[in-house]
């Protein structure tokens, strides 16, 4: 029935159009939902969102493709009905839109908006009874599936091309899919019957039924009952054979027992066990009468079977031991056929006892009311079960024990279990069982059984026992038995069994033999509990020993399946692709594992590198357990940071050759630069030089201070720089460096600075790491010829003491660390381990000396930090800088003392140097600036001088590094003789300003070698306007 309220989907429709589309379909449905929608991806849209019953393609010249509209929406919605208006020119397409999907097309005539509501209506009645054809064929299938009787349809030769679920249980198939294909006269046992089936079916519209022997795929037969037909499929034109078929082998099974059932019945009669009888009732007189009965009968009776039959009625003859039935019963029990049952004993002439259980029915012959009864002695058997129902409870009792034994976690609860057992099968009201100082206790107090517990235990290596009348308070108890038993393993007694009995002499003569074998499996299971503690105790042991082990170590079975792995072991096998699973490992990385595991002998290291420079030592050794092989023990080492340590432990240790050698030769291009820097200087303010001179001497006094500035460089590198630490923000630092850089490098290059929101104050000589920025940025700018980008980034870190340091050698501790990244060129990996060495360059001659980056290495070493460098050639270069941020207070240069200005006067200093040229030099500047000088070239002269002029000298300028006396050594001597003496140290070795808190020691100031007049005179100036106590 179609819909009055259909929803309808226009598509492409102009206004005009789609006012009349509505106008028309709204004449046969006012209630239709008409949704308009152009093309493309709006039409699928619309069509989930709405859900038409109906899609309406307008025609419009200038559209969409009308094709494409089609077969777009049909591909959404397969089932939807489509009607599409054709404009009259394009009639040609009217074939092209079904054969695209449409339903149907009307032509835009005049009339067609009339047309339109009709095909509509169609087209919905069309939907309606395909969606009832649909739900049909579902209801269908739904009883082709659910019906209890085998349903099948064959096709060409007899192949099953479908069956019902029914038909797969007949046929012993797991399911319909496994009979697809498979030819049904094949599972016929007799071929002549396949062949006599086939052939009633040779025509269409023949039947055919027969019952036969079918063979099931597990090759079990059955008797079955098949009907077919064949038909003709009315769509295609094939044949098919459609039938049921049933599993008649139970009925077959019937008749054949109803056609050998008089036959054995008739057997059953004559020489059954038990006794059978048939007697005739006799309402009136409310008796009956003996009709026949067998051998059996008559021998449980004691008489012969013509004394029975003489004698009729045979209850004369019965004891009852059960209920004898009322008369008003008997005639209940007649009327409605009611079996019944019960016991009696026969009055034999032997006068011998007998139980006999009988059960009889009354039925009708013929309208005869008989009864067929039959009579069994079950006089062994009552006593027999009795037995066995003992023996059951025993046996019960001690499988419960050996399952408590093979289930218990502990030893509680397998003596709880065992005593709850025994409890039942000795029918005891009390219970106790003890193992060590483990008790267990039913119905006993616990002070009670602790009692009995140290009172018996002595006697239980006697064995099994039985106390009579020791456990209990009242008379009544006092005769009851109690069964003592030891529990015991191997001979060793563990522990013992009490149990009381409930009743007096109540024990059966086999439960000492339960209580034994009881105590031997307790014996048994607590050993076992014991021994499984000890491995599972030994194994945590083992795995928390394993898991300890920093390295990675696995064991796998003869398959080279991993057996147990540590969390080291685990870890390194996912870097290495492999997951522990129960499947072999056939690989660790690269390498096959066949390869690690044929090594030339046990134990041989062998080396696994990974693509992203991870290092393994991986080592295998056989494991052998008498003679045969176990498997195998793996362990691998992670030795990643152990080799960067060792290469950069090695590049250090160069790196600190070299600088202690360029500190040895800086010190004395120090004394060098010092004599010509002076001079040059001293001849520099002389008024009379030519200009010519002039500017020679110029030339001079540059080139000196750029070798003075080599000088820095090295002594940079080598740590032995003096180090002005202050204490600032280095953010502040970096951003003041970027935006320099920004304005002086080329325009190309881009520099970015970035910084965590985090407190980068620390303590530092920040002009040093300004000049570390500088290095940094001038390498990069070379890297990056054709422009790129250079960035800063600051961030700070915590490293934890147990935390995995992100580069070798740094220590636990608040750190700041400066990344200096670019997108230069690169470097290769042969030149990476060398960036660092002194006058080592990449560059073209002229375009480098090679003592940036190792000054940048030097500085940041000095100031107690790392440095770590990534770089790939095309990937550019990464510089991780790392420094202490621990906060320091910030320190002068010099004590601050009281002054006072000193009086004009001539003022006398003692110079000492061992180098007569740099002494000879000093001499004539300090002379040239009006000072009295004495000079000494070493220590032990000093002292002699200072003698000579007793003690007159207002100031000492000594060289630290001298023969026999340094200047340390001189400033104390000459403090012993003038406490409040003033001395300047000069030394080419800045380290040793480091080595020495010289302001403890009252040295007035240090200077570094080569130093300028300027700087000279300015701090000997400075130290002698202070006044000394000693007034000079």
């Amino acid at each position: 029935m179609v819909q009055a309220d259909p929803k309808i989907l226009v598509i492409n429709a102009n206004p005009s159009s789609l006012s009349t589309i509505q106008a028309g379909i709204q004449t046969l449905y006012p209630r239709a939902r008409v949704e308009p929608v152009l093309d493309g991806q709006a039409v699928l849209q619309a069509a989930a969102d709405l859900r038409p019953d109906v899609a309406i393609i307008d025609d419009q010249p200038g559209g969409a493709d009308l094709l494409a509209s089609i077969r777009l929406l049909r591909d959404h919605s397969p089932r939807l009905p489509i009607v599409v208006l054709i404009r009259l020119e394009q009639e040609a397409l009217a074939d092209a839109t079904l054969a695209a999907g449409a339903d149907d097309y009307l032509l835009k005539t005049p009339l067609v908006y009339r047309r339109l509501p009709k095909v509509v209506a169609v087209n919905l009645e069309r939907q309606t009874q395909r969606q009832q054809l649909a739900s049909s064929q579902e209801r269908y299938q739904q009883l082709f599936a659910s019906v209890p009787v085998g349903l099948f349809r064959c096709g060409e030769g007899a192949r099953m091309v479908a069956v019902n679920p029914a038909l797969a249980e007949i046929l012993g198939a797991p399911g319909p899919s496994q009979l697809l294909g498979h030819c049904l006269v094949d599972f016929f046992v007799d071929s002549a019957l396949a062949a006599q089936w086939q052939d009633q079916l040779a025509q269409p519209g023949a039947e055919g039924r027969f019952e036969g022997e079918f063979r099931r795929l597990d090759g079990q037969t059955l008797w079955v009952r098949i009907q077919a037909r064949k038909i003709a499929d009315p769509v295609n034109g094939n044949h098919y054979c459609e039938g049921s078929l049933e599993d008649i082998s139970k009925q077959r099974q019937a008749q054949q027992a109803l056609r050998a059932s008089e036959e054995k019945l008739r057997l059953i009669f004559e020489h059954a066990f038990d006794g059978i009888s048939i007697y005739e009732e006799l309402p009136e007189s409310g008796s009956r009468r003996l009709l026949e009965c067998n051998e059996r009968y008559a021998e449980m009776a004691g008489r012969s079977k013509e004394e029975l039959l003489a004698l009729g009625n045979t209850s004369l003859l019965h004891r009852k031991v059960s209920r004898r039935f009322s008369r008003a019963e008997n005639l209940i029990i007649r009327q409605h056929q009611l079996r019944y049952r019960g016991l009696f004993s026969w009055i034999r002439p032997d006068g011998k006892e007998n139980v006999i259980e009988y059960s009889a029915a009354p039925i009708n012959l013929d309208g005869r009311p008989l009864t067929i009864g039959i009579d069994r002695d079950i006089t062994e058997r009552i006593r027999a079960q009795e037995e066995i129902q003992r023996r059951a409870a025993h046996l019960e009792a001690l499988n419960g024990v050996i399952a408590a034994g093979a289930m218990a976690r502990a030893p509680r609860e397998l003596m709880e279990q065992t005593a709850r057992q025994l409890s039942r099968a000795l029918q005891a009201d009390r219970v106790l069982l003890w193992v060590g100082n483990e008790m267990v206790a039913e119905g006993i107090e616990l002070e009670a059984a602790q009692a009995w517990q140290a009172r018996l235990a002595p006697v239980l290596s006697t064995g099994v026992q039985r106390i009579a009348g020791e456990v209990g308070e009242d008379e009544r108890s006092s005769r009851r038995d109690t069964l003592l038993a030891p529990i015991t393993h191997e001979g060793r007694v563990l522990g013992g069994i009490l149990a009381r009995a409930v009743d007096v002499d109540a024990w059966p003569h086999d439960a000492e033999t339960l209580a034994q074998a009881v105590g031997k499996e307790v014996g048994a299971a607590l050993e076992r509990l014991y021994l499984l503690d000890q491995v599972q105790t030994q194994a945590r042991r083992l795995q928390m020993l394993m898991d300890a082990s920093p390295d990675g170590l696995l064991f796998l079975d003869p398959e080279w399946r991993v057996v147990v792995a540590n969390s080291a072991a685990e870890q390194a096998l996912q870097r290495l692709g492999q997951m522990p699973s129960q499947t072999p490992l056939t690989h660790l990385g690269p390498i096959p594992l066949e390869v690690l595991l044929t090594a030339s002998s046990p134990g041989e290291i062998q080396e696994i590198h990974q693509p992203e420079g991870t290092i393994y030592e991986v080592s295998a050794r056989p494991v052998h357990t008498q003679q045969q092989e176990q498997g195998w023990l793996l362990q691998i080492r992670d030795v990643t940071r152990e080799r960067e340590r060792q290469q950069q432990s090695e590049q250090q240790g160069r790196l600190a050759a070299v600088g202690q050698l360029a500190a040895g030769i800086a010190h004395d291009f120090n004394n060098i630069l010092a004599v010509i820097l002076l001079l040059a200087q001293l001849l520099e303010a002389e008024l009379s030089m030519p200009e010519k001179s002039r500017r020679r001497l110029e030339n001079i006094i540059r080139q000196a201070q750029h070798a003075s500035n080599l000088i820095h460089q090295i002594l940079d590198f080598s740590r032995r720089s003096v180090l002005k630490r202050t204490t600032d923000d280095f953010s502040a630092v970096v951003a003041e460096t970027a935006e320099l850089l920004r304005r002086t490098l080329a325009s190309n290059i881009q520099v970015v600075d970035s910084y965590q929101a985090a407190d980068f104050t620390m303590e530092a000589d920040f002009t040093r790491l300004k000049q570390v920025l500088m290095n940094l940025a001038v390498n990069a700018r070379d890297a990056m010829a054709s422009g790129g980008t250079l960035t800063f980034t600051l961030e700070r870190l915590c490293v934890q003491p147990n935390e995995q340091p992100p580069v070798a050698g740094l220590s636990a501790g608040e750190w700041i660390r400066l990344t200096v990244t670019d997108t230069g060129e690169g470097m290769s990996a042969e030149v990476l381990p060398h960036i660092f060495e002194p006058f080592f360059t990449t560059k073209e001659v002229g375009q480098g000396t090679g003592l940036g980056l190792s000054q940048v290495y030097g500085i940041v070493k000095q100031h107690g930090g790392e440095i770590a460098v990534e770089s790939r050639p095309g990937q550019g270069a990464r510089f991780d800088i790392y420094l202490p941020a621990l906060p320091a207070p910030k320190m002068g240069e010099t004590i601050s003392e009281p002054t006072e200005t000193v009086q004009g006067r001539s003022h006398t200093l003692l110079l000492v140097e061992d180098e007569e040229l740099l002494r000879e030099a000093l001499a004539e500047v300090f002379q040239s600036y009006g000072y009295q000088v004495l000079t000494a070239s070493g220590g032990a002269e000093a002292l002699e001088k200072y003698e000579q002029v007793n003690g007159q000298v207002d100031l000492v300028i000594s060289d630290m590094a001298m023969l026999g006396m340094n200047g340390i050594e001189l400033h104390r001597a000459l403090q012993q003789r003038a406490p409040a003496i003033r001395t300047i140290i000069i030394s080419g070795h800045p380290s040793q300003r480091q080595q020495v808190d010289w302001r403890q020691l009252g040295i007035r100031a240090w200077l570094q070698k080569p130093v300028s007049v300027g700087e000279l005179m300015e701090q000997v100036h400075k130290v002698l306007e202070t006044v000394s106590p000693s007034g000079r």
